[in-house]
């Protein structure tokens, strides 16, 4: 059995796990910054984590950016609403 362990950050205990939700509308342009960092400081705080985007009817190709990112990162999930 593998254990993961994480040191307490500014003085706050780990959390063992987290979900951020992000909600995206035409976010084609700094959505994969905004998972970036999503990702970067739940890796400081938690044992486990995952991003949701929701992609309230982006037609700017958002919804395919995070659906690219997903393929590469299981902590990674992409909910779309066809319509805003």
């Amino acid at each position: 059995m593998a254990y993961r362990f994480q040191v307490s950050v500014d003085g706050v205990a780990p959390s063992p796990s987290l979900s951020i939700v992000l909600p995206a509308h035409n976010e084609a342009d700094n959505i994969e910054q905004a998972v970036a960092a999503a990702t970067e400081v739940a890796e400081r705080y938690c044992v486990e984590h995952e991003v949701i985007v929701v992609d309230d009817g982006s037609r700017d190709g958002t919804g395919e950016i995070v659906a690219r990112l997903a393929e590469h990162d299981s902590r990674i999930h992409l909910v779309t609403h066809p319509v805003n």
